[in-house]
């Protein structure tokens, strides 16, 4: 009879017994991943608060979301979606529709492919800029490449269509590097090297959707918007975006990693990593969460297709020169295939 109470009281307690919870969709049991296994984020502004080093998945997958403040690099492997890659081995044009159109005699400086100097690869593009490299009816100096162009030949272009896109630079200035005085009567100083213009039939002569910039730091310059909108060409719309982490480190390579989710409306998103030379890791400088990222005209669905330019576009300058390098510029449907193509991890 005691035999048979202490069976019955057994099973009783078992029964009793709380179930455990299945925690397989939270990301290995860390309490930082979304129900689709997708880790959770805290954006990091554009501020320069630390932040919580979250659970990064180690294969994103193509056209993921990923926008972590910090993005570890050795799972990485997946080198598909990519839809551009340059790293200036041969010709200056054969990734790119053109040079920039020069007011005076083009000097074979301005654009040079350099084997001594390379992030990646067997070369880099040289860029270099002096006083009077003018286009013409310009206020600027500028020597760039414009217009990406796939391995078919046809041109690399932004749209409604683009969905999110990532892409990855690399780029360096000499030990010498002089940051760009004043030259203009108070406007704000520029020093443009990744740009995105919108087609020139509705947005020819306002400022570009997204520029880098380089000149006593990193930072971004971001527009959008209705061209036909009188204030946006007096500059009402204009925002300068700083970095958290901005420095320049001149004689080192400094890689870049930029997503942009294209709307022509505010559901659009620009986020930006960067990792100096010697480091594995991203680390993310600025979100924007909630912005337009595309030009239109009259209407949000009127968007025609905007171009990438790569080189250098400064504010007039009186007798400086500059000098810099770019290399590994990639565009990729995922973070993990814009690093993997560009740099290998």
């Amino acid at each position: 009879m005691k035999k048979v109470n202490f069976i019955f009281l057994l099973v009783f307690i078992i029964s009793c017994a709380p179930i455990p919870a299945d925690n397989s969709h939270k990301g290995g049991g860390h309490n930082n991943a979304n129900q689709d296994g997708s880790a959770k984020t805290r954006k990091a502004k554009n501020t320069n608060e630390p932040v919580q080093q979250p659970n990064i998945p180690q294969n994103p997958q193509a056209g993921d979301q990923t926008n972590e403040p910090v993005v570890e690099t050795a799972g990485f492997s997946n080198k598909s979606g990519v839809t551009f890659n340059d790293g200036f081995e041969t010709s200056l044009l054969t990734n790119w529709g053109s040079l920039s159109p020069l007011q005076t005699p083009q000097n074979k400086n301005n654009w040079q492919i350099d084997h001594t100097v390379k992030r990646c690869g067997n070369g880099s593009l040289r860029i270099e800029v002096n006083p009077g490299d003018m286009s013409k009816n310009d206020k600027s100096e500028r020597a760039e490449l414009v217009g990406m162009k796939n391995s078919n030949g046809n041109f690399v272009e932004e749209d409604l269509n683009s969905g999110t896109q990532y892409y990855a630079l690399s780029i360096m200035v000499p030990a010498s590097w002089v940051a760009l005085a004043d030259k203009r009567g108070g406007e704000l100083v520029h020093g443009t090297f990744f740009q995105l213009h919108g087609n020139a039939d509705i947005s020819g002569g306002i400022r570009p959707m997204f520029a880098m910039n380089i000149t006593d730091r990193f930072y971004i310059m971001h527009h959008s918007g209705d061209v036909n909108d009188i204030s946006y060409n007096h500059d009402s719309q204009k925002y300068t975006y700083e970095f958290s982490n901005g420095k320049i480190n001149p004689g080192h390579w400094t890689d870049f990693v930029i997503k942009i989710k294209y709307a022509a409306t505010s559901t659009g998103e620009i986020t930006v990593w960067r990792r100096d030379e010697g480091e594995t890791n991203f680390n993310q400088v600025l979100d924007i969460p909630n912005t337009g990222t595309l030009f239109y005209q009259g209407n949000p669905s009127n968007v025609l297709p905007h171009k990438w330019h790569c080189g250098y576009y400064r504010s007039m300058q009186g007798n400086v020169s500059t000098v810099l390098w770019l290399d590994c510029i990639t565009r990729a449907n995922s973070f993990e295939s814009a690093v993997m193509n560009a740099f290998g991890k």
